[in-house]
């Protein structure tokens, strides 16, 4: 793995106005815990550790672990710790209770990083994160523009958008707009379901032909007759002519309900990561 985050896709703000937009999202207590991904040179980080007792930063670049480590010497509140956020478990800290997650996300690995703390059984009690704009406005995104992103972190919590942010406020200057996202997560996921792991199968494979109508999304992802797939769509009562994204979630949890018994659906997602 290379050692600079440039080269695997960090921008660093150095923005003082958007910096000071995400602390004032993060409406952070003295008492908080914060998870930080990513320090890097810890711009956003010389702010959190004015405003909480306890600052937990990842990093994984050893140059910039080095650098942090000089820079905030003598700032005992602030732990800074190797790990990537990627798998970053912090189900197995016992020192972590509450906390919330503020960072500058790497847009390589954006994605990632949030679905694994959202996924999580100690999720974070807020998220405030910058990523990138396409991926901010597919997260936050309403029923009609859907899109596989929008429906795990939906399923998880509500995101809003705080701000957009020009390329400007980054060095290096990045080619696409980022956004800061705000999102709550809910004390539990807004749909009961036996297998989240499976229900998001369901979810991949009907949107692995977003543009078709959802008879044939069924009908291509599960290789089913499509008068099985219409036939079982009827017995949702949702129409098999709405196309994926134009799904709610209580539409997709009605989905995976019907079709999770199918010898099929199981033959379908057993390579499905």
């Amino acid at each position: 793995m290379p050692n600079s985050k440039t080269i695997l896709g960090q921008n660093f703000l150095i923005d003082k106005f958007i910096r000071s937009k995400i602390i004032k999202a993060s409406n952070i207590n003295v008492n908080d815990t914060i998870i930080e991904v990513g320090a890097g040179k810890g711009f956003l980080t010389s702010e959190l550790i004015k405003s909480s007792n306890d600052i937990v930063a990842l990093e994984i670049d050893e140059r910039l672990l080095k650098h942090l480590t000089i820079k905030f010497q003598e700032h005992s509140n602030l732990k800074i710790v190797s790990e990537d956020g990627r798998f970053f478990n912090v189900d197995n800290c016992s020192s972590i209770n509450e906390y919330k997650l503020v960072a500058n996300l790497p847009y390589y690995a954006a994605n990632p990083i949030l679905i694994n703390f959202l996924r999580r059984n100690n999720k974070p009690k807020l998220m405030v994160i910058m990523l990138q704009k396409e991926v901010a406005l597919q997260i936050t995104a309403d029923i009609g523009q859907m899109r596989m992103l929008s429906v795990v972190v939906q399923f998880y919590g509500k995101p809003t958008i705080v701000t957009h942010v020009k390329p400007k406020s980054f060095k290096p200057i990045p080619k696409v707009y980022s956004s800061v996202v705000m999102i709550e997560p809910y004390k539990h996921p807004i749909l009961n379901v036996d297998s989240e792991l499976n229900f998001f199968k369901l979810v991949k494979l009907g949107f692995s032909t977003p543009r078709k109508r959802l008879v044939n999304s069924i009908h291509h992802g599960l290789n089913i007759p499509k008068t099985t797939s219409l036939k079982m769509l009827e017995q949702t009562k949702i129409d098999p002519s709405k196309r994926p994204q134009e799904l709610n979630l209580v539409e997709w949890g009605i989905l995976y309900e019907t079709f999770k018994e199918l010898k099929s659906f199981r033959e379908a997602t057993l390579n499905l990561k």
